[in-house]
C-alpha cells in the first residue's frame, strides 16, 4: 500500500497522504508543511524516490498541498484557494 509505505519512510514535512478510490487511486494528495519554499523541492524529491521504489503501480499524479487543505475532500484538494490568493482577489 502506497500510503503505508510513505509512513514507513517517514518524511518530516508530510502530515498526511491520501490515494482516493474515487479517482481510481491514480492521484496521490500529500499534505505538507514547509518553513522555506525550498522545502517543497526536497519533499518532492523524497516523494519521487519513494513512489518509484514502491512495488505497486505508482500514481499518475502527485499533488502536494499546504496542510490547511483537507486532502480527504477531493473537491477542496483540487479546487481550493489559498488564503493569500483569496486576500489578493478581495483587495481588487
Amino acid at each position: 500500500e502506497m500510503i503505508l509505505h510513505l509512513h514507513q519512510r517517514f518524511i518530516t514535512n508530510i502530515t498526511d497522504a491520501s490515494l482516493p478510490d474515487e479517482l481510481a487511486r491514480t492521484w496521490l494528495f500529500v499534505s505538507i508543511t514547509k518553513e522555506h519554499d525550498a522545502d517543497a523541492d526536497t519533499i518532492a524529491d523524497q516523494l519521487f524516490q519513494i513512489v518509484t521504489e514502491n512495488p505497486t503501480t505508482p500514481p499518475r499524479y502527485i499533488v502536494m498541498l499546504d496542510d490547511s487543505v483537507n486532502i480527504d475532500n477531493i473537491d477542496e484538494a483540487l479546487f481550493h484557494r489559498s488564503e493569500e490568493h483569496t486576500s489578493e482577489l478581495q483587495s481588487r
